[in-house]
């Protein structure tokens, strides 16, 4: 606790001398988490967003951050700029080894999904937070308890479909694919991935009409 203490006194006055630095503030925010103060955490990264709104693992942080404050409302919206509506990560821009450990952030989103009162929304949220955070075969368990409820709602067969082709569970992830293109026929990205299934099941021919359409709706 000393060295982490110390490091924070000569971090704090490296960003006084160098307030634009996001890079620096982001290293702050950091030894604030694994200090628990949260509080200086989230002040730190919302101004490091602020300087630079690229910088995904600050965004994580500030997600992560927001999950161990209860919070959720914030951190979903964090989570959605890391997650885009096509499951595509920006993660390839976070070194997570430069980061403190986030797994009481997700125990957060689990605690948040088995309260009472559930709902679809906070089903989801729950399930997309976990999956935002790697925690895919958790996520699912949210997702499949969100179709329970309501086997329509947005966009959560996409996601589940996602964890399962992840999975190499292709008989669920084209039963979830079919479900999400029942409500959006026009989503490319469901499209592209009937064909994905169709190719790892062999069946090359049956993938190609699915590829064809999903590039009419890009173009």
């Amino acid at each position: 606790m000393d060295s982490i203490q110390s490091s924070l006194s000569s971090l704090e006055k490296a960003v006084a001398e160098n307030p634009n630095d996001s890079e620096l503030l982001l290293k702050l925010a950091s030894l604030y988490v694994k200090s628990d103060s949260l509080k200086n955490a989230v002040s730190a990264l919302e101004k490091s967003l602020e300087l630079n709104a690229s910088l995904y693992a600050a965004r994580y942080l500030l997600a992560c951050a927001y999950s161990r404050g209860n919070a959720f409302a914030y951190a979903f919206r964090e989570f959605q700029k890391i997650v885009d509506e096509d499951g595509d990560f920006c993660f390839d821009r976070i070194d997570f080894s430069s980061l403190p450990d986030c797994s009481s952030a997700s125990k957060a989103w689990e605690s948040y999904g088995f309260s009472e009162g559930n709902s679809p929304d906070r089903l989801f949220s729950a399930g997309f937070a976990l999956f935002a955070m790697n925690e895919k075969e958790k996520s699912l368990g949210f997702f499949k308890r969100c179709m329970s409820l309501n086997p329509k709602y947005g966009s959560v067969n996409f996601f589940a479909a996602l964890v399962a082709y992840d999975m190499e569970d292709y008989s669920s992830a084209w039963n979830y694919f079919q479900q999400d293109a029942s409500v959006r026929p026009q989503s490319a990205s469901t499209l592209y991935y009937l064909g994905m299934v169709c190719m790892k099941r062999g069946n090359f021919k049956q993938a190609l009409p699915f590829f064809q359409k999903a590039i009419s709706i890009k173009n």
